[in-house]
């Protein structure tokens, strides 16, 4: 199945938002600033935790709670389980 923290969403699925962007585009840019970061760190930059927190000098626990909490934030927008 797909890995941990995956967002169950695909790209251009169902109608544009209002200013025509993808709703999963709209959904992330919503985020809080920590939570984008620590997703699109993640997910997009294929960074670990450990380098994430590094970089940004937080504790590994926090990021994990701000990615978390940005996966459930894209869950309840996108109406897609986060797994």
């Amino acid at each position: 199945g797909p890995p941990q923290g995956y967002v169950d969403y695909q790209p251009g699925r169902g109608a544009p938002a209002a200013d025509g962007l993808d709703p999963f585009v709209v959904a992330v840019r919503t985020l809080p600033f920590v939570q984008r970061a620590a997703l699109v760190l993640h997910q997009v930059g294929a960074l670990s935790d450990d380098d994430i927190a590094h970089a940004a000098d937080a504790p590994i626990a926090d990021v994990r709670t701000h990615a978390a909490a940005g996966l459930r934030s894209l869950e309840a927008a996108l109406g897609a389980p986060a797994r």
